[in-house]
């Protein structure tokens, strides 16, 4: 028996047809289908989908007309995958995955309309699907900036000291990152790191701002060896996920013949409840 979660479909049974309005996308649990669509009056067979495929997805992300039919060539058993459960994965999805997603929508169905000899087909691309597509524009271009700013050596890493009110005495300092880019001027803290925790970025931002820090310990160490201060960095979950971190750490307070206890690690508390 079918239900709204379940559809049972017997061989020869039609799932759904060309040219009708989409609702829902199926996954096939067991069984297989035949997708078909007409070309010059006569059905082409575009493929055979067995247990595990998604069908049907692509009409639902963009609420156009179904492009092919679906004929069940055994007993099939679908889950139903709604319009909704697609929505807010993808309102949830990082910007550019988004913009990828629909892109490549818009080119299957301009290469499914030049294939079947149609007309190009108009654009359903919203006002918030164009704005999504240029925030992830600025995005990617930002993300290449901020690489080239490491190869330039343009962020700045300032130290904020950190008195000790005993002693009345800079006990430490605490590392700061920041980036004047050439054409924005000052970017946020919270927009950079953000973006290079999103990507593999984090890494190097973090190998270069350990490296400065190493630097200006050695440099205080000269001003007052019997006191030298420590320095405070924030480290993120993909620096710690990397196994050859602490070895990286060790390795640039040796080159700098730094003591590695006056490095000391910041950890977020949203880092340790990830």
């Amino acid at each position: 028996m079918s239900s709204a979660y379940r559809l049972k479909l017997v061989p020869g049974e039609v799932l759904f047809r060309e040219g009708d309005a989409p609702t829902t996308a199926f996954l096939i649990e067991s069984g297989c289908l035949r997708v078909t669509a007409l070309r010059e009056g006569e059905a082409v067979v575009l493929g055979d989908l067995g247990a595990g495929a998604l069908l049907g997805e692509m009409a639902v992300l963009d609420d156009a007309p179904r492009t092919a039919t679906a004929t069940a060539l055994s007993h099939c058993v679908l889950t139903p995958v709604d319009r909704k459960q697609f929505a807010e994965r993808l309102e949830s999805a990082d910007p550019v995955v988004r913009a990828l997603v629909f892109s490549q929508l818009a080119r299957y169905r301009s290469t499914l309309a030049t294939l079947s000899g149609n007309a190009a087909p108009p654009s359903f691309e919203s006002t918030l699907q164009r704005a999504e597509a240029e925030e992830a524009h600025d995005k990617i271009r930002l993300e290449n900036q901020l690489r080239e700013a490491l190869e330039l050596h343009a962020l700045e890493v300032l130290l904020q000291p950190i008195q000790d009110i005993a002693s009345g005495r800079t006990a430490g300092y605490e590392a700061l990152t920041r980036w004047h880019h050439p054409q924005r001027g000052p970017v946020s803290p919270a927009e950079f790191i953000a973006l290079a925790e999103e990507t593999s970025l984090i890494v190097p931002v973090g190998d270069y701002v350990l490296d400065e820090v190493c630097a200006a310990l050695q440099h205080f160490a000269t001003l007052a060896p019997a006191h030298p201060p420590f320095i405070a960095l924030n480290v993120s979950g993909r620096q710690l996920q990397d196994e050859s971190f602490v070895e990286r750490v060790l390795a640039r307070a040796q080159a700098h013949d730094v003591d590695p206890a006056q490095i000391k690690l910041e950890i977020t508390e949203s880092l340790v409840l990830d």
